[in-house]
């Protein structure tokens, strides 16, 4: 018990009355709680024991009337967050391109674009006292036997143990093909970006506490605690980029800096995925792929083999992921594509997707192909004969690979020809993207109707190329899948038939296969439901088999229809 004055001890407090109630932690904040103040319900104070608390009716009513209340703003909270994220976007897109304006520096260009967004993106409720101190800030005890300076670097005992689980647990979801060697320099490169980059610091805390939170189960207290860290990320990165604003900068400290922003916007990017992937992630998206067009020119300053050049990479690779598999969600081509000559010689794909390079490039083809013809059908020029050719242009190239692939795989184990089982698992993962680009392409061409026939026979060939990976792993490894998952399992649907084995339908036959790809995801478990957006997916499906089912066959219903009939935006990574 701590001391008052005079060293009497204080009296003992056990929290506000609706902390009490709803038997939630309080902070004992003075005249009201920032547990109350940030879910915006009443704080019934600290004084005398209120009437209504009598263990009966009078206070389960009060108990009930605050739940609601707690719901109502967290989903008003969720509403202004999407329209914020809608607005950030309406602004972005009503700028003048950067492309061919190279009269600013690239942080200028970075921070025009993106620091409003990311200004409009920082709650307005009362954050409440962080959890833990400024690691940054004054002057680290000095203790025997350890580093002053890493010490004062990573602040208290909670910070260590949050930045510990991110990078034992949280980073390897993030990125589960993500494995660099010893002779490589293993994952170094990352904690030495902690060291550097504030905003990037808190990310990882935000991420631990929200894995903790969802998965552990600890109640208001991680809540609140993420939320901390979230709303603390977003305050350093705009002082980081109004302080690179305001400098100038030699060469080498421009890449730094933009190491610091890529690092940022994909934590950013990340901590939506975790939350399920429906908010604020195309705001960051923008200033991510935005952010490594500026890198092009200044990677000649960056020594070979460097801890800036390990790190540029493996950021360019997941930019280039994450910008290629949004169009499903978006209708457009890839940010990047244009600029796929200069940036892919800085990428692994597989490192990040798990996924060849050739079978992502086609998922970009697509989309470009998508974009094309949804303006012309907008305008009315729409050429269905230009529509078809393209589109078998690509499919031909798309039936070579899986060929060619596939005929290598039927002689191939593990452990012959000397492939390693990350070798062989790649080219299974490889074929199942390959075969979900077909159930996009056949969409994009032929229609979203999961009964025509060459629908569905890349429906059921995605199906059994991911059961093929399951087979050499386990069934969490549907997380790393989300992207082939939604893309065929939205048209999985069949009204009218009932449910089958995909062996079991013949070439001019469909089958019900949804039960199927709804087990991909409910067979992982809670915790892949409740950390990430497997279970934002499965919804995504789920309202495109009931959508089409309502209507039969008739219907034409994809993964966009049904995203944008349910107000969700989903990143399908």
């Amino acid at each position: 018990m701590k001391n008052g004055t005079n060293g009497v001890p204080a009296p003992r407090s056990f929290g506000c009355w609706t902390c009490r109630l709803r038997r939630k932690k309080c902070d004992e904040s003075k005249p009201h709680c920032h547990a109350c103040t940030a879910r915006k319900i009443e704080c019934y104070g600290y004084g005398a024991k209120p009437e209504w608390m009598d263990g009966g009716e009078r206070e389960r009513a009060v108990l009930e009337r605050l739940q609601d209340a707690v719901k109502t703003n967290l989903r008003q909270q969720r509403r202004e967050q999407r329209e914020r994220e809608r607005e950030a976007l309406r602004r972005e897109e009503s700028m003048p391109s950067t492309k061919s304006d190279h009269s600013n520096s690239p942080q200028q260009d970075y921070i025009t674009r993106t620091l409003p967004s990311i200004s409009s993106l920082i709650p307005t409720i009362a954050p409440g006292p962080l959890a833990t101190s400024n690691p940054w800030s004054g002057s680290p005890p000095a203790t025997p036997g350890t580093n002053p300076s890493f010490y004062g670097r990573f602040g208290s005992h909670r910070e260590a143990e949050l930045l510990m689980h991110y990078l034992d647990r949280v980073f390897v979801l993030q990125f589960p093909f993500y494995s660099p060697s010893v002779q490589a320099g293993g994952r170094g490169w990352l904690l030495w970006l902690f060291t550097e980059t504030r905003p990037l610091y808190f990310a990882a805390l935000s991420l631990s506490a929200l894995h903790q939170h969802l998965v552990l189960n600890r109640g208001d207290e991680t809540l609140q605690e993420l939320n901390e860290h979230h709303n603390r990320t977003l305050s350093e990165l705009l002082i980081c980029l109004k302080t690179i604003s305001q400098q100038d900068v030699p060469p080498g400290g421009i890449v730094a800096q933009q190491l610091q922003v890529l690092a940022c916007g994909t934590s950013l990017i990340s901590f939506e995925l975790f939350r399920g992937g429906v908010s604020e992630w195309l705001v960051h998206l923008r200033g991510l792929t935005t952010t490594i067009i500026e890198t092009i020119p200044t990677r000649a300053s960056i020594f070979s083999g460097s801890l800036e050049e390990k790190a540029l990479k493996f950021f360019t690779s997941v930019a280039i992921v994450f910008d290629l598999l949004a169009c499903a969600s978006s209708r457009k081509a890839p940010h990047l594509m244009e600029y796929y000559d200069k940036v892919l010689p800085w990428a692994t794909l597989s490192d990040i997707l798990g996924c060849d390079t050739w079978a992502m490039l086609t998922i970009a083809e697509i989309a470009a192909l998508h974009e094309w013809k949804v303006k012309e059908d907008m305008n009315g020029t729409l050429s269905m004969w230009n529509l078809v050719e393209r589109g078998r242009a690509i499919q031909a190239g798309l039936d070579e690979k899986i060929a060619s692939l596939n005929q290598y795989l039927q002689g191939q184990s593990p452990s012959a020809k000397g492939s390693s089982p990350q070798t062989h698992l790649i080219d299974l993962i490889t074929l199942v993207y390959a075969h979900a680009s077909k159930v996009y392409l056949h969409t994009v061409i032929s229609g979203a109707n999961g009964a025509i026939p060459e629908v569905a026979a890349a429906v059921r060939e995605t199906l059994l190329a991911i059961r093929n990976v399951v087979a050499v792993t386990d069934k969490h490894i549907i997380r790393a899948l989300v992207w082939p998952v939604c893309i065929a399992g939205c048209m999985a649907s069949n009204p009218g038939f009932s449910t089958s084995q995909d062996s079991s339908a013949g070439p001019n036959e469909t089958a019900d296969l949804t039960e199927d790809f709804r087990k991909l995801i409910t067979d992982m478990g809670s915790e892949a439901l409740q950390f990430g957006n497997s279970s934002v997916v499965l919804k995504v499906m789920e309202t495109c088999w009931r959508q089409r089912a309502q209507a039969g066959n008739n219907r034409d219903c994809d993964w966009y229809t049904a995203m944008e009939t349910s107000n969700m935006n989903v990143l399908l990574v």
